[in-house]
């Protein structure tokens, strides 16, 4: 065991800089994918196992809960034409150590019950492309699927999966800077210490700079999702002990990472990162928006609202939120009175709306279901809109007729000064997974690298070079080399030149 003076040496010198940041299709969507499953619901005793192919000679012992699992998160990603095999094995209880922690299967009474059914995940790369494995424990007789609260079992799952999706992104720039495999990107890792060896000590994995990078991502989602922004930062401002932390909920691994390792300039940069991560999604709405809030009093009750009073708020509303207070919302103001109507494009969470005259009278209260493409009219003209969680009003008392008190404020022009501009670019820059390098050649072996095409990830040999009327680009025609889901080795595909890396 290293030292702890040494330890710290060690974890400041392995500490990277840079933040990886995902996409907003990996968010909200992967959660409702999840959620959608029920898997809990299915069986998942450890002696009704099945050998199941999930993938390209990728092979994992699965009980009914997980394989119903895989194929919702399988699903989801190719959706997405992102390239990776799903496989969710069942742990095998009989397999443990006699000096194992945790032990399995999980029941009342147990440490991990009833939320805590996957027990960790990790990444691999067969064949070219990225398997992600995720442990999902068996449970025993005294298992009751209504104790699980799907919210907290789902965000913990879809955490621990972006966390591993974090690492896929790491695999890729790291081939794309030194033109190599995917593969031997991971061994570049492996060989100078990132990715430690079955049986490495806890710190030296803990330490790992790629894996500080994912943790600090899952972190901040996990602080958000839990207690909101304002707890959030205070958890990131404030020096809490570890009971503490346990009291408030905080998972065992930031209590370690936040405790255990008490150097000050590691948690300082440790808690950078994390904050720099939180402020991300917060900027991006997948969390607490930024929008402009308002205390409104509701029958007696005060609630947080988001303000949404212009055309780009109002059309973002709720969609891709991965969260909702239990008394925030968002209100919707708009310039006249007329006739309303809502939808739910991707927008995840169950909601009511209320609809309000300029008075602030309540004309309708309806449901809002998660995705659904109808519109939800309003039944006379309404000048305000008011979204919040699926059956706030009716718990609270607030019924048709009623009036909300609305002393909206306007808000402020803001002026785009330099530091505003360069955020809007960086956020622009971070649309895809990679970055683009310089343009390839004819002969040249390419790769996909735009993870919002249905070819993310094909490989070939570039045949031809074109160009787009008007002479706006480039076009490049390669022949594929590899195989996936939509497309298939000696393929001809024509690609703008900018979705295109030199491999």
């Amino acid at each position: 065991m290293v030292g702890r003076p040494d330890r710290q040496r060690n974890l400041r010198k392995r500490l990277i800089s840079e933040v990886t940041t995902l996409p907003e299709n990996l968010f909200a969507g992967l959660n409702q994918a999840i959620a959608s499953s029920a898997f809990w619901r299915h069986d998942n005793d450890a002696t009704n196992t099945e050998m199941n192919n999930v993938g390209k000679r990728v092979y994992v012992s699965q009980t009914d809960a997980a394989e119903v699992l895989g194929d919702a998160i399988q699903s989801f990603f190719k959706s997405q034409s992102f390239p990776i095999t799903i496989a969710v094995n069942s742990v095998d209880p009989s397999g443990q150590k006699p000096d194992a922690k945790v032990k399995f299967p999980i029941g009342k009474g147990h440490k991990l019950y009833p939320d805590g059914m996957v027990v960790g995940a990790e990444q691999d790369i067969q064949d070219g492309r990225f398997v992600m494995y995720i442990h999902l424990a068996p449970v025993d007789e005294t298992f009751d699927e209504k104790d699980v609260n799907p919210s907290i079992i789902v965000a913990k799952i879809a955490r621990m999966i972006r966390h591993e999706i974090v690492h896929t992104q790491q695999f890729e720039k790291r081939r794309l800077n030194n033109k190599t495999s995917r593969l031997k990107a991971k061994k570049s890792y492996e060989e100078e210490g990132e990715i430690p060896p079955d049986g490495a000590p806890r710190d030296q994995y803990l330490s790992a700079g790629i894996e500080i990078d994912a943790y600090a991502h899952e972190f901040a989602e996990e602080l958000l999702g839990s207690l909101g922004k304002q707890k959030a930062l205070d958890i990131l401002r404030t020096k809490f002990t570890a009971k503490d932390m346990e009291t408030i909920g905080i998972s065992d691994t930031l209590i370690e990472y936040l405790d255990e390792f008490g150097d000050k300039n590691f948690t300082k940069k440790l808690r950078s990162k994390i904050y720099i991560q939180m402020t991300d999604m917060i900027d991006r709405g997948l969390y607490e928006g930024k929008n402009t809030r308002q205390i409104l009093h509701i029958n007696g009750k005060n609630v947080a609202v988001e303000i949404a009073d212009c055309n780009e708020t109002r059309r973002k509303g709720l969609m891709n939120r991965l969260t909702l207070e239990e008394d925030a919302g968002m209100l919707f103001i708009f310039p006249d009175e007329k006739t309303r109507s809502f939808w739910m494009k991707e927008t995840y969470l169950p909601l009511s709306i209320a609809y309000l005259d300029k008075k602030g009278a309540v004309i309708d209260i309806k449901k809002m279901t998660p995705l659904n493409l109808s519109g939800v009219k309003s039944t006379s003209p309404a000048k305000y809109a008011l979204e919040m969680n699926e059956g706030w009003f009716n718990k609270n008392g607030i019924h048709v007729g009623d009036i909300i008190k609305m002393n909206i404020f306007k808000k402020k022009r803001v002026k785009l000064t330099e530091a505003k501009l360069r955020k809007v670019i960086r956020r622009l820059l971070r649309e895809t997974f990679v970055s683009h390098s310089n343009e390839p050649l004819v002969g040249d072996h390419v790769v996909n690298s735009n993870p919002k095409c249905k070819h993310y990830g094909s490989e070939g040999i570039v045949l031809s070079i074109g160009s787009l009327d008007n002479d706006i680009g480039k076009t490049a025609s390669y022949k594929c080399t590899n195989d996936g889901d939509s497309w298939n080795p000696g393929d001809v595909l024509e690609k703008t030149m900018d979705q295109l890396e030199k491999k």
